[in-house]
């Protein structure tokens, strides 16, 4: 497991928009054996389990960061935060797990429970991996073709199979490109997530986006 699970760690391959999405740095990554458990506080504080930083853990603590990825991607910050390290630890362990409407009003009741069971506090009533990828959130997101978008410009229902099978565009250099119904969705999906989100980090997304270009910023 890597035990060191964090947003920094998620590149993607290659300057395309088609590259694939891969984990890297496994510097603290370890091979645990059945039953076996560890001692030593490694991870980034804002993403480390309790029981990590209680000193006795399993392969189990990496589902736990994996919760925390998830809560940071929907609503841009972490679930527990601190001014030093010690004040995140200390939040971590009592602090209760709150989902502010402000930043989840747009999230699906299935969402919030996925990230809940992955947050638990107790590894053995937090879900495990399997439960992860069985779990609704996960299923709907995989299967689905119809979907209802809540935003800023009211609920907008979204039918990928009534898009035309190849949808012709020209970029900003005049060139001709095809978007697939799934491709149309996904873009869809980013300008809604790009309404939802502060003033501030839309800014921060625009300068971003001017300086890196739109393929390296198409996630």
């Amino acid at each position: 497991v890597p035990r060191d699970l964090k947003l920094e760690n998620f590149l993607f391959e290659e300057n395309s928009s088609s590259a694939s999405l891969i984990l890297i740095d496994f510097g603290l990554a370890y091979r645990f054996e059945p039953g076996e458990i560890l001692t030593q506080k490694v991870g980034s504080c804002y993403y480390t389990a309790p029981e990590v930083i209680a000193g006795h853990y399993d392969y189990r603590c990496d589902l736990y960061s994996i919760g925390v990825l998830a809560y940071m991607i929907i609503c841009g910050s972490s679930p527990f935060t601190g001014k030093t390290v010690e004040d995140v630890y200390e939040a971590t362990f009592t602090g209760i797990l709150t989902f502010p409407e402000e930043k989840f009003q747009h999230v699906s009741q299935q969402c919030v429970d996925f990230i809940s069971l992955l947050l638990e506090k107790n590894p053995d009533k937090r879900m495990t991996s399997q439960e992860a990828l069985m779990h609704p959130f996960i299923l709907q997101g995989s299967t689905g073709k119809t979907h209802k978008l809540d935003s800023p410009l009211g609920m907008v229902q979204l039918d990928i199979t009534k898009l035309p099978a190849d949808i012709q565009m020209k970029n900003d250099n005049e060139t001709t490109i095809s978007l697939s119904p799934e491709r149309v969705e996904e873009i869809v999906r980013s300008i809604i997530t790009f309404l939802e989100v502060s003033p501030l980090i839309r800014l921060t997304l625009g300068v971003v986006s001017t300086l890196m270009g739109v393929e390296l910023t198409r996630q």
